[in-house]
């Protein structure tokens, strides 16, 4: 590794309980390193963290429990301890949904982590949906094109970023596709401080990435 902070790319996975965040986690690793399973209560009990490289690139990734959850009972210790190991290189947020489930807490969500890590994270957000394999030919678009108009609210909010994983089919194409809307979203902000040393504060003039980005 270069031990130069800025050569490191910090992948933090967001999302509630049941969303799919280690399995993806685990799915971008290319090994089971984050435990996951199918579970109305909390698996991922703080955050925890691997390093790795794909495709040339130093890459963290940060997997987190749901901050927003009645089961969490110390939430702003865990967004604290997610700000220490993310201070490191250039940030991006990963937003996990599930395809075809948009609950009343995940519609808050986007609120709750500004909340948390102020708003100029959208700007370095990109929704990941899980559950690839339902998807009817494959049709990612469509399906964002005629989802509920909330969840079409957030996507706009982070963007139009948006990429989709199947946790059950082995594809290492759908990473590097990942990866390529990643380096993309930090060519983008290379004039700005992506990371957050204090969430709390919103950093102001930021440019805004407007583009339609999403990929199969």
């Amino acid at each position: 590794y270069n031990n130069g902070k800025n050569s490191i790319m910090t992948v933090v996975l967001l999302g509630q309980t049941g969303s799919g965040k280690s399995a993806c986690g685990n799915t971008i690793l290319g090994n089971s390193v984050f435990r996951s399973s199918m579970s109305s209560v909390p698996v991922t009990k703080m955050c925890e963290v691997q390093d790795t490289v794909i495709s040339g690139i130093n890459l963290r990734v940060i997997d987190t429990p749901d901050f927003f959850s009645e089961e969490c009972k110390q939430p702003e210790k865990h967004i604290a301890e997610c700000s220490k190991l993310s201070d490191i290189g250039h940030t991006v947020y990963l937003l996990v949904l599930q395809l075809g489930r948009f609950t009343e807490e995940e519609q808050e969500t986007i609120k709750q982590i500004k909340k948390a890590f102020g708003d100029g994270v959208t700007a370095h957000t990109i929704i990941l949906f899980t559950h690839k394999e339902e998807l009817r030919q494959g049709k990612l678009d469509k399906y964002v094109m005629n989802t509920d108009q909330r969840l079409q609210d957030i996507i706009r909010q982070c963007g139009y970023r948006y990429h989709a994983f199947s946790n059950t089919v082995y594809d290492p194409q759908q990473v590097t596709e990942l990866i390529e809307v990643i380096v993309k979203l930090q060519k983008d902000h290379l004039d700005i401080n992506v990371v957050y040393p204090n969430y709390n504060e919103v950093k102001h003039g930021e440019k805004k990435n407007s583009s339609w980005c999403s990929v199969m």
